[in-house]
């Protein structure tokens, strides 16, 4: 006869905790040392069933690290494409052209009036002045000057940062003063007459400041104004402020 005593079932034994994570095997699986893993997550702990040797945690640590070794590798051909695929793209980019002659002169600034434009054909040098000062260049005669030393350093000195009409001269020629009707031409060619006649005292020996005083004192001595020494046809001038021939 059978016993009707019921059958009392043990609970499962705890898992074993192996390393940082949790192995679930199959026993049916295990086979020598061979094993079938079905769950490896350290954040998630599962049974470990069937027995195990002391080899096999090393064996575990040891596909990791070649797996890690392997998407370091993989990490490092991605990057290394993605830099030669910029630069492909970088090298088949079109270079831009050279600028043609008459945008050679388009900067602004103040290295620009070290530039000359002269060669320029004369509409060109005026679209040059348009474009470089839109504005207009901002240079305007003083209406009474009061001294040679005004009207020199004026004519060669910028004041304010505004270009002199020693370096626009230069530069553009006389597209920048406009036509010869403006006053702004008319004033150029009667300065630039008390400036010539400094610069001849200083080719023939006379320093600046001594060019200078010296034409003054001329003036003083013998009563001439600043507008009659603006037109040297009327005006006697001494010997070192003539031109000469080997200057």
């Amino acid at each position: 006869m059978f016993s009707t005593t019921p059958i009392r079932y043990l609970p499962p034994a705890p898992p074993r905790r192996i390393a940082s994570g949790y192995l679930s095997l199959t026993p049916d699986s295990l086979v020598g040392d061979r094993f079938s893993m079905t769950h490896l997550n350290p954040s998630s702990p599962t049974e470990l069933k069937g027995p195990t040797d002391a080899g096999l945690l090393e064996r575990l640590e040891g596909t990791v690290d070649a797996m890690s070794k392997e998407i370091e590798r993989l990490h490092q051909d991605i990057h290394r494409l993605r830099s030669k695929y910029r630069a492909m793209q970088v090298e088949s980019k079109p270079q831009p052209r050279p600028l043609a002659r008459s945008n050679a002169y388009t900067q602004t600034g103040p290295d620009t009036l070290t530039k000359p434009a002269i060669g320029l054909p004369k509409h060109m040098r005026q679209a040059l002045v348009q474009a470089e000062y839109p504005d207009g260049h901002g240079f305007r005669f003083a209406n009474a000057p009061e001294s040679i030393e005004e009207i020199y350093t004026e004519f060669c000195e910028r004041r304010n940062n505004i270009p002199c009409p020693l370096e626009l001269e230069r530069r553009y020629g006389e597209v920048w003063r406009g036509r010869s009707a403006y006053t702004l031409s008319k004033t150029y060619g009667r300065r630039k007459i008390v400036y010539d006649t400094v610069e001849n005292g200083i080719r023939n020996g006379l320093t600046r400041d001594g060019s200078i005083k010296m034409l003054q004192r001329f003036l003083d001595t013998n009563k001439i104004s600043l507008s009659v020494c603006m037109n040297s046809k009327t005006v006697k001038l001494p010997e070192v402020f003539k031109k000469h021939q080997s200057t």
